[in-house]
């Protein structure tokens, strides 16, 4: 091997890579193929970009010059079993160098050289202990981070003193990493090997350790997740049709068009915060509750990211309890930055514009009766109040700028327009007795689709059904008369021709018009209570 791929086998780059040939290295951490065919600069890129570990000049500049004494011991013609012992025994050999004359040297020389090869003296290096490579110094560095993920150690164990002094007795040469270096580079790059495996594993043994060992073929009809991209595409990679929770994205919806209050929402949570938190301020908030009438006393509410309508839920209970807290942040005595009279008014208006959504989120959260037919009524509700609330002049124009951002989330959010191109829920809005075909009679080709696969489907199982049983006649009841009947083993029974005729008859397409008629009388019953939940 050349000098110059020895010093690039000494960079601190190869803790974290790992040569594959002479101009080709695997990153250990993504597992990512890399060229170093002349420099190191290809991987030292590489290792900042993505991830995060920055390797200077000056640094590698150090380790590359510090001497190869691994090679220096290899060319000698010495292992690594050479002890202290040795260096005594070549003393005498260079104190009779140093006495003898140059005649005699050049004389002991020219004869050895004719009988043997001539050896290269050794170095003083070749005699001191082996320098650490940089493989062996990473595999050190992760059995260091295994111990301590493993053993729940802390970080600091690599500053305890005598864990410091145990190390350099088992090898003086490795230099513990710092404390630093184990957090913020060893930790996340095990940590992102860790997951790399992880998935790995889960997109390799997902269909059988899921679907295959839970028994699960042909029984999973469709999925609801949220609409987060790591859910939908692990549901996608099981080839599962998959629907997004509508209550989700509404909170999503509300979430974007209240960002333009953000400030006056954060407002009314510090002044919240400052109540729950402070005893002092709770008590006083407590006394001006009591002073004002309020029989049964409410506590003011903190609104929560994790918690859907929570922000709705605050300001309802700020408003409600305005007259206590605007007399109490008068008697504190560094009371947080209090509402303005136009915020007031904003944050009541604010209240109208949330109600629609919290009372749809309520609605389609219901655990006792089916929701996934209430979609789309709601979708169009909720458009259709958005618009009544832009055209109403009497809101504030910083509340029309909320309902503004609000629609425009919905035209612009990608699980909001999916709904309406859902087949499923279109199905199933179709199918529920409180509304059937009613919301899509602005759209008579797309009712008819619908109208259509629900017959296919109605006329499967009507099959399925008949099928079933192989005596498609009618039995007659118990307690009606049969009619005489001659004996059909008669040669001249008055039956026989006709009794040719009906076995050679079968009706054309009789499961078809039996769907037909059976979607069309549906259709034709008057609608059920649209608050009626009690379907059954």
């Amino acid at each position: 091997m050349s000098q110059t791929t020895e010093k690039k086998r000494f960079s601190i780059v190869w803790q974290y890579m790992t040569a594959v040939d002479s101009i080709i290295a695997v990153c250990d951490t993504c597992q990512k193929k890399l060229s170093y065919k002349t420099s190191l600069t290809n991987l030292k890129k590489h290792l900042k970009a993505v991830h995060g570990i920055n390797i200077t000049e000056k640094v590698d500049r150090e380790r590359e010059s510090t001497p190869d004494v691994d090679n220096v011991v290899s060319s000698s013609g010495l292992t690594a079993s050479t002890t202290l012992s040795s260096l005594t025994t070549i003393t005498p050999i260079l104190t009779f160098a140093t006495s003898a004359s140059t005649s005699s040297i050049s004389t002991f020389a020219t004869s050895a050289s004719t009988s043997t090869l001539k050896r290269k003296q050794p170095s003083i290096a070749s005699f001191l202990p082996r320098k650490i490579t940089p493989d062996r110094k990473k595999m050190l560095d992760n059995a260091l981070v295994n111990m301590i993920v493993t053993d729940f150690q802390p970080f600091k164990i690599v500053e305890d003193k005598g864990f410091k002094k145990f190390v350099n007795l088992l090898n003086p040469n490795y230099s513990l990493p710092t404390r630093q270096a184990i957090s913020k580079t060893l930790i996340p790059l095990e940590y992102q090997k860790c997951v790399s495996r992880v998935e790995e594993l889960i997109e390799k043994e997902v269909n059988n350790a899921i679907i295959t060992k839970w028994k699960l073929d042909g029984k999973v009809v469709l999925v609801v997740s949220d609409n987060a991209s790591n859910i939908k595409n692990a549901i996608n990679n099981l080839q599962i049709r998959h629907l997004g929770s509508f209550a989700h994205t509404i909170n999503l919806v509300v979430e974007e068009g209240l960002k333009c209050e953000s400030d006056l929402i954060n407002k009314v949570k510090t002044i919240v915060t400052h109540f729950r938190k402070s005893t002092k301020a709770n008590k006083i908030l407590e006394k001006n509750k009591i002073n004002s009438g309020i029989k049964d006393p409410k506590k003011l509410i903190q609104a929560v990211n994790t918690r859907w309508n929570s922000v709705f839920y605050m300001l309802e209970r700020f408003v409600l309890l305005e007259n206590s807290v605007r007399a109490s942040l008068g008697l504190l005595e560094n009371p947080p930055s209090s509402l303005t009279g136009v915020e007031w008014i904003v944050v009541k208006e604010l209240c109208t514009v949330l109600r629609p959504f919290e009372s749809a989120t309520k609605v389609v959260s219901g655990e006792m009766y089916m929701t996934a037919s209430m979609i789309l009524p709601i979708v169009n509700g909720l458009t259709e109040v958005s618009s009544k609330m832009n055209n109403k002049p009497e809101f504030d124009s910083r509340t029309h700028k909320v309902v503004n951002s609000i629609s425009n989330a919905m035209k612009s959010k990608t699980s909001w327009g999916n709904i309406y191109l859902s087949k499923t829920l279109a199905k199933c809005t179709f199918l529920d007795p409180r509304f059937k075909n009613i919301l899509f009679s602005s759209n008579p080709s797309f009712t008819e689709n619908i109208k259509t696969e629900i017959t296919d489907e109605v006329t499967h199982i009507i099959q399925n059904i008949r099928s079933k049983n192989t005596d498609n006649t009618l039995t007659p009841h118990n307690n009606v008369q049969e009619p005489f009947v001659e004996n059909q083993g008669n040669e001249f029974s008055i039956w026989g021709s006709l009794d040719v005729h009906v076995s050679q008859s079968r009706p054309i397409n009789t499961n078809r018009s039996r769907a037909i008629l059976e979607v069309q009388n549906y259709l034709d019953e008057a609608l059920v209570p649209v608050r009626d939940h009690n379907l059954l």
